[in-house]
């Protein structure tokens, strides 16, 4: 069966997870050749999210391994580019790139990357075992996963976050979802109209998705304190026009009359209240910890 996990943290700032260290887990001797390990990611490396995952995923990996290991990065860039890549084109240089390569682990990096992986295994690296990580715990649940497909999931709670939100603000009647017009962000939009439903009784819910980044500025500014804004991402506005995701959070947190709130560590520091949330870092930390525990073969 799939080892699967899952983390997330209560923020109003962030807080430490340490794990204890273990011995290294003795795989090889240190003269035999690295472990190859081919991560294949949904979006890009740059974010802040990505950074904080990979950099302790890496250094989980290496310390848990006594033999040394050579990445490989492919990127789909599916949230950048809002799921424009070509399948056949993709594959194609894939292939070119390792034919002939031994490859130990491929490590499936977003939702796409890992329906990605599981859909063109036998294309990508036929009986390579694949571990996935940044991934949301309700897309595993409706993804059947084969015996050597492993990993970790995010547990995003938007009900956490407006239970901690209420617990701020007793007196809020009012609630405005702030998301935007990419697959990635409309993904976010289902997942909080699922999770909102019940709340819609004791506050008026409004989701502001449908206008652009401007005319979102203009609005929040015009919230009463006892609003409350929970800000989700936007990737794309309603034009199609991209932002980064931190340069959004922090300028409507900046001109927002209500305080705001979220669902990513990564968006803690940036004028956002904070939320229940995961943390990117221990993520990563217990992706590569699993990471190891494949290349030992268990």
């Amino acid at each position: 069966t799939a080892r699967l996990a899952g983390v997330f943290l209560v923020a109003l700032a962030g807080v430490p997870f340490l794990f204890p260290d273990g011995p290294a887990i003795a795989a090889a001797s240190d003269d035999q050749a690295p472990f190859k390990v081919v991560m294949l990611r949904s979006s890009n490396l740059l974010s802040s999210a990505a950074i904080a995952q990979d950099q302790q995923m890496r250094e989980a990996l290496e310390r848990k391994t006594v033999r040394s290991i050579q990445f490989f990065v492919e990127i789909l860039d599916t949230v950048d580019f809002n799921g424009a890549v070509t399948d056949k084109e993709f594959l194609s240089l894939f292939q070119k790139k390792y034919r002939g390569q031994h490859v130990d682990l491929m490590l499936a990096v977003g939702r796409d990357a890992l329906t990605f992986a599981q859909c063109y295994r036998e294309q990508l690296l036929p009986r390579v075992p694949i571990m996935f990580y940044n991934v949301a715990e309700d897309f595993i649940q409706k993804r059947p996963l084969e015996p050597d497909v492993s990993g970790v999931f995010l547990k995003f709670d938007v009900a956490g976050t407006l239970d901690l939100a209420l617990r701020l603000q007793p007196d809020a009647r009012q609630l405005f979802v702030i998301g935007g017009a990419a697959e990635y962000d409309k993904n976010w939009l289902r997942r909080a109209r699922e999770t909102l439903a019940p709340y819609h009784g004791e506050l008026s819910v409004s989701y502001l998705n449908e206008l652009t980044l401007p005319e979102i500025l203009e609005k929040v500014k015009q919230f009463p304190r006892d609003t409350i804004v929970l800000y989700l991402s936007m990737a794309r506005d309603a034009t199609g026009r991209a932002y980064p995701s931190q340069s959004v959070v922090k300028q409507i947190s900046e001109a927002s009359g209500a305080p705001v709130y979220g669902v990513m560590d990564s968006n803690l520091g940036q004028g956002i209240v904070g939320g229940v949330m995961p943390s990117f870092a221990l993520h990563g930390r217990m992706a590569g910890e699993l990471g190891a525990r494949l290349l030992a073969g268990e």
